[in-house]
């Protein structure tokens, strides 16, 4: 849904500038810049547990999950949690084609309520150099996806914090 804040980019057109787009993450506002790139404020993002939410222990500063060991399906996971929103398991890994098994690692975190009361959205995410970076996303209630905004950004957040 499109509200308010839209003005014109000239006065012959009617083309708008920006928007503010209502999403269940809350508003985010984007701006069509003038080389035709858009530009989106997605927030900033939150790192306390319990705010994510998640029930893994807090262990790194602003009372934040980092790299947090937890088992789940048979395997032994360091997760990041950050929410953007919405809650992200952002989860490293060597091989995106060999350390997960995707239809069923991915399902089995998101539902893992015992760790996730609101269940979650799960990034698997390959560092395949220090400005590249690859992931799949399995999205809270839909499942596989190829293109997740805040799960981009919660990527990004949590490889920063991890160093």
């Amino acid at each position: 849904m499109f509200t308010g804040n839209m003005t014109s980019r000239t006065s012959t057109s009617n083309i708008a500038e920006s928007y503010r787009i209502h999403t269940l993450a809350g508003p985010i506002i984007s701006v069509m810049n003038s080389d035709n790139t858009i530009t989106v404020d997605m927030g900033e993002p939150i790192l306390d547990g319990p705010s994510v939410p998640t029930t893994l222990a807090p262990n790194s500063e602003h009372n934040s999950v980092l790299e947090q060991t937890h088992t789940c399906n048979g395997k032994e996971w360091k997760i990041s949690m950050v929410s953007m929103g919405n809650p992200h398991a952002v989860i490293f890994v060597d091989d995106l084609e060999n350390d997960i098994d995707f239809e069923t690692d991915g399902p089995a975190l998101e539902n893992d309520t015992t760790v996730f009361p609101a269940k979650t959205n799960v990034e698997f995410v390959h560092v395949m150099s220090p400005t590249h970076l690859k992931m799949k996303v399995w999205e809270r209630g839909a499942g596989p996806t190829l293109a997740c905004g805040t799960g981009t950004c919660a990527l990004v957040v949590a490889a920063i914090r991890a160093g």
